[in-house]
């Protein structure tokens, strides 16, 4: 008895709507000078420094707050290459750790 296994057409995929993709984390790698000024409710950019990563989370002072290394990273990733826009809420502050919520634009 043998046993015969179809490869021909690749295994299904799991898509993604970059337009419905919430992410929520902490920043990974807080600047503690600039999320020192932070508080509950700010907004972040979110910005690809490469297509590659990167991705930053900016204050409208244009300052680095930290960089995010979510499970999601290269879903998003790949959702702001193809031109997606996001931006970042601070939802909780506690210590040393900031959780943001990440949405599209």
């Amino acid at each position: 008895m043998s046993s015969h296994k179809d490869y021909s057409s690749p295994p299904p995929s799991q898509s993604t709507d970059c337009n419905k993709l919430t992410i929520n984390t902490q920043i990974a790698t807080p600047v503690p000078l600039v999320v020192a000024k932070l508080i509950v409710g700010d907004i972040l950019d979110v910005t690809l420094v490469s297509s590659r990563g990167p991705v930053q989370l900016v204050t409208k002072a244009d300052e680095v707050a930290g960089a995010l290394l979510p499970i999601e990273i290269t879903t998003l990733i790949q959702c702001m290459s193809d031109g997606h826009e996001y931006k970042a809420r601070v939802i909780e502050i506690k210590g040393g750790n900031y959780q943001v919520q990440i949405k599209h634009v």
